[in-house]
C-alpha cells in the first residue's frame, strides 16, 4: 500500500474538496479522520509480550484488507445508525477515513504489486529478487508526494510531529470500532490494540525510520549484509531519500497489467491512479453520508463501495493469485 504520507495527503485532498455540509460534519475530528486514514495498516505497529493477541491482530490486519470489504462499511454504517452517532464527528471520521484508505489501495495495489512483484519467505529461490521492493516503492512515492506538497525535503521530514499528532480517544470511538469490527471479523476489542498501534507509531517512527543525517541507512545497510537471510530488506526503512525514483511513477505511460488478471491492462500512471481514487472517494464519502441522512438507500451505497480486496484490487471472492508482473 502507499505509505503512511500519501494516505494522508490523499485524505487531505479528499477532505479539501468534499462539500461544505461534509466538511462540517468531521471539521472538528481532522486527526481521527486522518488516523484511520491508515485503516487496518495501523495493526502494524501493534506488539505486546501477548504473542496470541498479536498473531490475532495481524491476522485482522490481513482479513480487513482481504475479506468482507462491502460487509465492514455496511455495517460500519448500520451501527452509526443503530447507536445514534449520525452526528458524531468521530464516528464519521472513522467512517469516510476508511473510505479513503480502502479506495486508494484497491485502486493504486495491482500497479504497485505489478511494479515491485511478491516476494515470499517460502519461496526465496524465485521471489529474492522482489524482496523490500514495494516498501522502496511506498516510501519513493511518499517522497515524491512529500516534496511536491509541502515544497520540502523528505529526508527532514518529522513524521510524528507532522503527521501522527497525539489523539484522545473516546468511547463512543472505541464503541463504533470495537462493534463494527466485532460484528464483521468476529474479534473483540480491538479498537483498545489499534489506539494502542497508533501511539506506538508516534515512537517507532523517529527511532526507526526517520533519518535526517542519513545515519540510519549507512547502518541498515550493513545489516542487509549481516541478516541477509531474513524476510527485510532494512536500508528501505530509511526516510533518506533526496531523490524520489521518478521510475516507480511510469510517467511514461506504459502498459501493465493486473498481477492477478493478466487481462485487465492499463497505461495509467501512478499520479493517473492517485487521481482517480480522489474522485472515487468523493462519491462514495458523499454516498456514505447521504445514506446517514436518510437520502440515499443502503443498498445503492453497497453497490458503489463494492467488495474489493484492497491488495489485489478485484472481488474478494476472486481468488486468483498474483503472478503477473513486470520482472
Amino acid at each position: 500500500m502507499p505509505q503512511l504520507i500519501t494516505h494522508n495527503i490523499f485524505a487531505t485532498e479528499v477532505y479539501e474538496n468534499l462539500n461544505q455540509d461534509i466538511q462540517k460534519s468531521i471539521c472538528n475530528s481532522l486527526p481521527i479522520y486522518k488516523m484511520y486514514a491508515q485503516s487496518f495498516d495501523t495493526f502494524i505497529y501493534y506488539f505486546s509480550l501477548n504473542f496470541k493477541k498479536v498473531k490475532l491482530m495481524t491476522n485482522l490486519r490481513k482479513k480487513g484488507h482481504k475479506t468482507k470489504v462491502n460487509k465492514y462499511f455496511i455495517n460500519m454504517i448500520n451501527n452509526i445508525k443503530t447507536l445514534n452517532l449520525e452526528k458524531n464527528e468521530e464516528a464519521l471520521a472513522y467512517l469516510f477515513g476508511s473510505i479513503t484508505h480502502y479506495v486508494l489501495d484497491s485502486t493504486c495495489h495491482p500497479f504497485i504489486f505489478y511494479k515491485t512483484g511478491v516476494y515470499s519467505k517460502n519461496n526465496k529461490k524465485d521471489t529474492n529478487k522482489y524482496k523490500g521492493l514495494h516498501m522502496n516503492m511506498e516510501t519513493n512515492i511518499d517522497a515524491f508526494f512529500y516534496i511536491n506538497k509541502f515544497k520540502k525535503s523528505f529526508h527532514k521530514v518529522n513524521t510524528t510531529k507532522d503527521f501522527i499528532p497525539k489523539i484522545k480517544f473516546s468511547k463512543n470511538l472505541e464503541l463504533i470500532m470495537n462493534k463494527t469490527i466485532k460484528d464483521t471479523f468476529n474479534i473483540d476489542n480491538s479498537a483498545k490494540y489499534y489506539f494502542k498501534g497508533y501511539n506506538n507509531s508516534r515512537w517507532l517512527y523517529p527511532l526507526i525510520i526517520n533519518d535526517k543525517h542519513g545515519i540510519k541507512i549507512k547502518i541498515y545497510k550493513v545489516l542487509d549484509k549481516l541478516l541477509f537471510f531474513t524476510n527485510y530488506k532494512f536500508e528501505y526503512f530509511s526516510t533518506y531519500i533526496k531523490q524520489p525514483k521518478i521510475y516507480y511513477l511510469n510517467i511514461e505511460h506504459k502498459k501493465w497489467v493486473f498481477p492477478s488478471n493478466e487481462k485487465i491492462k492499463s497505461n495509467e500512471s501512478f499520479i493517473d491512479l492517485y487521481n482517480k481514487a480522489i474522485k472515487k472517494a468523493i462519491i462514495l464519502i458523499t454516498g456514505a453520508y447521504n445514506v446517514l441522512n436518510g437520502t440515499v438507500k443502503i443498498e445503492e451505497f453497497e453497490k458503489k463501495i463494492e467488495n474489493l480486496s484492497y491488495v489485489r484490487g478485484l472481488d474478494c471472492d476472486n481468488s486468483t493469485y498474483m503472478k503477473y508482473f513486470e520482472f
